[in-house]
C-alpha cells in the first residue's frame, strides 16, 4: 500500500494545480495527467483521477492495487485521496482506503469498512 500512497500522492500538485485555475477535477487523459493503467508499478495496476469538484475540493486520486501477485490483504484494493478545505485557501487531502488499516501506511490513517 506504500506503493499506493507514493503514486496517488505524485499527481496531488497536478490536480491541485487543475482544481485551483479551472475549479474542476482533471481525469486522467486530460491535463497533463496520464491514463490511468500508464500510471502503475509493481503492485499498482492503476492510478484514477476524478471526482466532483466542490468550493471546498472534491477531487480524488484513487489508486488499485493488483488483484494477484500481491499480499491477499491487498488485493484489489484501493487507496483514495480526497481533496478538501480548497475554499478557506489551505488544500487538505485526506486519504481513505477499504484495506484493513494494519496495512496501510501510517500517513492513510482512514480505513474504510
Amino acid at each position: 500500500m506504500s506503493e499506493a500512497m507514493t503514486l496517488a500522492g505524485g499527481l496531488k500538485t497536478n490536480v491541485s494545480e487543475v482544481f485551483s485555475q479551472d475549479g474542476t477535477c482533471p481525469t486522467n487523459g486530460n491535463n497533463g495527467i496520464a491514463t490511468a493503467t500508464d500510471i502503475n508499478g509493481n503492485y499498482v495496476s492503476q492510478v484514477a483521477t476524478g471526482g466532483t469538484a466542490a468550493a471546498s475540493g472534491g477531487c480524488t486520486i484513487t489508486a488499485t492495487m493488483k488483484s494477484s501477485g500481491v499480499s491477499t490483504g491487498i488485493q484489489g484494493k484501493t487507496l483514495t485521496l480526497t481533496l478538501s478545505n480548497a475554499d478557506t485557501g489551505s488544500y487538505v487531502w485526506t486519504c481513505t482506503s477499504d484495506a484493513d488499516q494494519k496495512f496501510l501506511p501510517t500517513s492513510c490513517t482512514t480505513a474504510s469498512p
